[in-house]
């Protein structure tokens, strides 16, 4: 694979897609969407790469938009404005001079988010979310069938975010029951966030997203990880998280 620069182009190059609750209906809801404008300053302001989201009112896809505005506003960079895909008779929500893309329905505005997206966060939410999760590891799983024998193949991590077991517990019988699901193992990743807010928990898994997704980025500029760097995200990701399910709680970034 050709290598890239780690440019400020590259940097809004890799893309990150946010997935979430629409609104609130649960503790675990509010918890996503107040952890999701914790997480997206820090990928926008500090590591400098855009977020495409669909674009809602309020929720996590929702606030994500409007925190990624705010910051790149704030450093004058146009290229950060985050994208949203919209259903064309609500694009007169977004605001004026805003980075949108209109869509006819719910698939094409999913299938546009995945095709620009180099990762994915998914965070607490209903069924929605839970299509979109399930699309987004299916499509991985895929590509990984198409491409693994490709040295150009980047594979997008998916990070999945929340409160509560339950996405885990989902993602442990799909793997369970479809062995093509394990082509894409190596690449989702699990964080728990404390149901308490503890502030020091919640930089310790703001953290470890962003460092699975700077690793990642690395790899999409076509370099290759060191043993260290391997071992660091293997540990949150979802084959060593079924062999300890039990110390769920626990399962944040070592």
């Amino acid at each position: 694979m050709k290598s890239k620069k780690d440019t400020a182009k590259t940097r809004a190059e890799f893309k990150i897609s946010i997935f979430g609750t629409g609104s609130i209906k649960n503790k675990h809801d509010a918890i996503a969407i107040e952890f999701v404008k914790h997480l997206t300053k820090k990928i926008v302001k500090d590591k400098k790469h855009q977020i495409i989201a669909g674009w809602y009112e309020g929720g996590v896809m929702g606030t994500a938009i409007d925190v990624a505005q705010r910051e790149a506003r704030k450093l004058k960079r146009k290229d950060l404005l985050p994208e949203g895909v919209i259903l064309g008779d609500q694009s007169h929500r977004a605001p004026e001079g805003s980075d949108i893309i209109k869509v006819k329905n719910l698939p094409e505005e999913l299938g546009r988010i995945m095709e620009k997206s180099k990762a994915y966060v998914v965070m607490h939410g209903q069924t929605g979310t839970i299509i979109e999760m399930f699309t987004t590891l299916w499509s991985e799983a895929i590509e990984h069938l198409i491409k693994e024998k490709n040295k150009d193949f980047v594979p997008k991590p998916i990070i999945v975010v929340d409160s509560s077991p339950e996405y885990a517990d989902l993602l442990d019988i799909l793997v369970k029951k479809d062995k093509h699901i394990k082509n894409a193992m190596q690449d989702i990743y699990i964080i728990n966030l404390d149901p308490n807010q503890n502030k020091k928990e919640t930089d310790l898994a703001a953290e470890a997203i962003i460092g699975i997704l700077e690793l990642y980025y690395k790899k999409y500029l076509g370099k290759i990880l060191n043993p260290k760097e391997e071992q660091s995200i293997k540990k949150l990701g979802l084959e060593s998280f079924l062999k300890k399910k039990d110390t769920f709680k626990d399962f944040v970034w070592i």
